[in-house]
């Protein structure tokens, strides 16, 4: 009799795993490998516990899993362009073709095209701009990342149900005047624009085709990092559950959701931000986990990254078999964030002694050693020189200032991580699932245009 209902059992789980998925969420950590994953893990462990250990994010809870290859038509090493192209047109290209194949040709439809052609509802949603390359793969055709207008204005006739997150980097803001702004365009097509936090709260019309975006975009168009975001700021995750409220329907649907800052923080090697936009994505992919608790016979989950960035390490020489994550617990700021903070002391003039407290305590020193006191005033000095941006690029230095460079290595140095590029790296990353057909399709080794196909099939169905 046990052995009849184990059996019973086992044929059931057969039956639930190999049905189609109805509803289908495809997360993108963009930069996302093991180590950004790991990091984010014992940060959370740091932050109810002095004992050495790791919290799993829903994502590694999730019983598939597997590895993706990341090379690019061009490349060993990719961009976030021709590996989210691979994975949304299933054809490998060159860095920077946004959803083309290698001879510049729109010659297949993206997954996301894919599903509303066949009755599907639809969403894109991410924490950068919505026309920055991940999310642009899924809506639009170029054949270069940094055509952001006319990647912008492909939007409003993409027939795609909802954009969420950022707004556009190609608005005619931060382009010629002549042009039409895309959030303009996508009104005149038919979009709702949903920007202020009552338009975003108090709208539930499934009718209607919505672009939600932060009310106080940045520069670069992107939502604040976590790490700076004020109480009751919209977060990645307020866009996630915004979307599934307005495209969740009988037939089905398919969301591609990136985590689009854990990829900015990782070029910038600040391991503090990074973690917490780690773990911030991560929430997202909970909230995903329980509606499959609610449908589990119809959705299908996967989690992935486009690439790895920065080569982090957890571990050094200087430390070698200890970690100290609690350090970057006490850190406050984002690099970004204090960067424009230094902009505001270049222009007031302050010095160095004014505003050292205030950098300790954003960045949790307590106290310095000779040589980190040294290294910051240096940074400084350098920082505040107007004669010195014309030799940054011969000294060793990122796109952020000498100051801010120096006070996020020395968190790096102090937590006993390391990077070795800002960059990215050929590195396979993790890919993990839960849901309709996903032991049979998403574990072990694939290649990034494999996800396409296996979707895909699903879609047309």
């Amino acid at each position: 009799m046990k052995l009849f209902t184990l059996l019973s059992l086992l044929i059931i789980t057969t039956q639930i795993q190999a049905k189609n998925p109805k509803y289908i969420f495809f997360f993108i950590g963009d930069g996302m490998g093991l180590g950004q994953r790991s990091i984010a893990e014992i940060y959370k462990n740091a932050q109810n516990s002095d004992k050495p250990g790791s919290t799993p994010l829903r994502m590694s809870l999730l019983p598939t899993q597997g590895f993706v290859y990341t090379h690019s038509a061009d490349s060993y090493i990719t961009d976030s362009a021709a590996a989210g192209t691979a994975m949304a047109i299933g054809k490998k290209t060159f860095k920077g073709g946004v959803g083309v194949d290698v001879h510049s040709r729109a010659s297949s439809i993206s997954l996301a095209k894919l599903a509303t052609k066949n009755g599907y509802k639809t969403g894109i949603i991410t924490s950068v701009s919505i026309d920055h390359a991940t999310p642009a793969v899924f809506y639009a055709t170029d054949k270069s990342r940094k055509h952001y207008y006319n990647i912008a204005q492909q939007l409003s006739s993409s027939n795609i149900d909802y954009f969420g997150g950022g707004c556009a980097n190609g608005s005619s803001k931060r382009n010629k005047k002549d042009r039409i702004d895309p959030t303009q365009l996508a009104k005149e097509s038919g979009y709702t624009i949903l920007q202020s936090k009552d338009e975003f709260y108090n709208f539930h019309d499934k009718t209607k085709k919505v672009w939600a975006m932060d009310d106080n975009c940045q520069k670069g168009a992107d939502l604040p990092y976590v790490i700076d975001q004020k109480a009751g700021q919209r977060n990645l995750l307020s866009y996630v559950k915004k979307g599934i409220e307005l495209v969740d329907n009988e037939k089905g649907f398919f969301f591609m959701i990136e985590g689009g800052k854990i990829d900015w923080a990782s070029h910038a090697n600040d391991g503090a931000t990074l973690a917490r936009e780690v773990i911030d994505f991560d929430d997202s992919i909970e909230y995903a986990y329980q509606f499959y608790l609610k449908h589990k016979r119809d959705t299908l989950i996967i989690v992935t990254a486009d690439h790895e960035t920065g080569g982090l390490g957890l571990g050094t020489t200087k430390h070698q078999y200890t970690l100290y994550p609690k350090t970057l617990i006490k850190q406050k700021i984002s690099i970004a964030a204090f960067n424009n903070k230094i902009a505001k002391w270049k222009k007031s003039q302050v010095s160095f002694f004014d505003k050292l407290n205030e950098i300790k305590t954003l960045f949790g020193f307590d106290s310095l050693t000779k040589k980190e006191y040294a290294r910051i005033r240096k940074s400084w000095l350098l920082t505040m020189n107007p004669k010195f941006q014309k030799q940054k690029k011969k000294l060793i230095y990122s796109r952020y200032e000498p100051l801010s460079d120096e006070c996020i290595k020395i968190v790096s140095e102090r937590t006993g991580i390391g990077w070795t590029t800002n960059s990215h790296t050929a590195i396979t990353v993790p890919i993990s699932s839960i849901g309709a057909t996903a032991t049979k399709d998403f574990s072990g080794y694939m290649d990034n245009t494999d996800i396409y196909h296996k979707l895909a099939q699903y879609l047309t169905k």
